[in-house]
């Protein structure tokens, strides 16, 4: 995980950290700009992969994930 100060940081980041490793891991962009339906889905779809739980299931490809976020996430999330 990538914890930065700004979206702008976290984008740029984001963006770096994806394009260096293209397809070999799932990059994703957590940010307090994302609209709710989207955060929602976003969550929905990878918390059962990156929450901090001895029972987390991995990505169905085995592919790493890679988390970059603002202090955002840091507010009542639980994630390894």
């Amino acid at each position: 995980g990538v914890m930065v100060n700004t979206v702008a940081r976290a984008r740029r980041v984001f963006h770096q950290v994806r394009e260096a490793l293209g397809e070999a891991a799932h990059v994703l962009l957590v940010t307090g700009r994302i609209r709710p339906y989207d955060r929602d889905r976003l969550l929905e779809s990878w918390l059962p992969h990156i929450r901090a739980d001895l029972d987390r299931s991995p990505p169905p490809d085995g592919k790493p994930i890679v988390v970059v976020s603002t202090q955002t996430l840091e507010a009542g999330a639980d994630v390894d």
